[in-house]
């Protein structure tokens, strides 16, 4: 891919200063660059599957579900305010927010923008679960197929 062609960095956080160091990264690169700004807000879906195989009634799903999206609003709206403080004005900026696992999320949004790299932290919020399962990092740089930068 050549480099011209990128006119979009994905920025992924999760309210980590890892994600923010990134995201300053990318705030010059855009800049330099003249690109847009992604920022990708990935929370974790909590299932109702287990709901579902207990035969829990429906009323009960329902308002499992609309917990977990109050949850994922009240969390973007933690994070993304500190991301904006660091984003000069005139600087071309889409946030999103979706739910899912954070790696798989942010390589399908990245395949949905062929256009765009990808800026990131090294570890986001919870090392413990980084060390046992691997980093969302880890999986992100193997798994993606356009640039990707990491940020330490």
């Amino acid at each position: 891919m050549a480099v011209d062609t990128l006119t979009k960095i994905i920025v992924p956080l999760d309210g980590s200063d890892n994600a923010l160091r990134a995201l300053k990264h990318a705030v010059a690169l855009a800049q330099v660059a003249d690109m847009e700004l992604h920022l990708l807000h990935a929370y974790p879906v909590g299932s109702t599957v287990l709901m579902d195989l207990m035969h829990y009634p429906e009323i009960a799903k329902a308002k499992a579900e609309g917990q977990l999206r109050r949850a994922q609003e009240e969390e973007a709206t933690r994070i993304y305010p500190d991301a904006r403080k660091l984003i000069p004005e005139g600087l071309k900026v889409e946030e999103v927010s979706v739910n899912g696992d954070a790696a798989a999320e942010i390589l399908d949004y990245a395949r949905q923008h062929p256009e765009a790299m990808i800026v990131m932290g090294t570890r986001g919020t919870s090392e413990y679960r980084d060390l046992v399962i691997g980093s969302v990092t880890n999986k992100v740089v193997h798994r993606a197929t356009c640039p990707v930068t990491v940020i330490h």
